[in-house]
Order: C-alpha cells, then sequence, then structure tokens
C-alpha cells in the first residue's frame, strides 16, 4: 500500500511521535501555528481537513480559536494518529483519519483544506494538491 520512502517515512515519525508535541520541535510548531492562526481562520460551522496532521496540534490549536468547527486530521503515521487520538478521544469535533496525501479516501465534503509543514515528505506533491482538490467542495479554499 505504501512505497519504501512512506514506510521509511513513517518509521521516522512513528519514533518521533512520543515526545513531538513537547520536544524542541514542538516549540517551532507552536509557533508556526500562530502565525497561520492569523492568515487562516474558517468560518464558524465549516468543515476542515487538515492532511498530515501529525499529532493534533494544530486542530487543537484551530478549535481553541473557533469552537465551532468539524475538523477531519489525515495522516498515515499510526503513532502520530494515536498521540491525536488522546487529544480528541472525548471532542467531536475533531475526527481522525489514517491515509497518505496523495490518495485521500475523502471526497468534496470540506469547506477548507490545509497541509502545515509537511509538503516536503510527499513524494509527489502534484497528486497531492489534486487530492486536496478532490476533497474541497467546488466552493470551498484550499
Amino acid at each position: 500500500m505504501y512505497s519504501e520512502y512512506q514506510k521509511k517515512d513513517q518509521e521516522h515519525f512513528s519514533a518521533w511521535a512520543p515526545h513531538f508535541d513537547s520536544g524542541l520541535d514542538g516549540i517551532f510548531f507552536r509557533a508556526s501555528y500562530r502565525a497561520v492562526l492569523k492568515a487562516f481562520l474558517p468560518q464558524s460551522h465549516a468543515r476542515v481537513l487538515e492532511v498530515a496532521c501529525g499529532t493534533g496540534g494544530f486542530i487543537k490549536a484551530l478549535l481553541k480559536k473557533e469552537p465551532m468547527l468539524s475538523i477531519t486530521g489525515i495522516d498515515y503515521t499510526p503513532a502520530m494518529l494515536a498521540e491525536a487520538e488522546t487529544k480528541f478521544k472525548n471532542d467531536p469535533r475533531g475526527h481522525l483519519v489514517q491515509g497518505s496525501a496523495e490518495d485521500i479516501p475523502l471526497r468534496e465534503q470540506f469547506d477548507s483544506v490545509y497541509c502545515l509543514d509537511a509538503f516536503h515528505h510527499f513524494q509527489n506533491e502534484d497528486k497531492a494538491l489534486e487530492e486536496m482538490r478532490r476533497a474541497v467542495k467546488q466552493s470551498g479554499v484550499i
């Protein structure tokens, strides 16, 4: 199902997952969240997809800023999704799906689709963009 590159990438992120939020890298990502939140805030009640959501840190930040969103996060690393699950197990606004950016199993459901700090991990960036276009509604934003 996944390429050799993707399997190696999954191994890397599986090792990183337990300390992703709390390590030095987490400091960088939280700083980028603040910058992105100034530029990207979907309208209340929007359905949003985060591609390569990792541990769900930005989903959590976005829901704190706009609590009436419904956000789905997709990531292909089970260990990252397991960390994200701890943030959303009792929160119906956050949904998690295992899958690849190059093969998003969701179609024309979302008002907004975004991806932060992950494009350099995709083998086929054009395919990932094509998949994002298929996941967003015709009137939606990527």
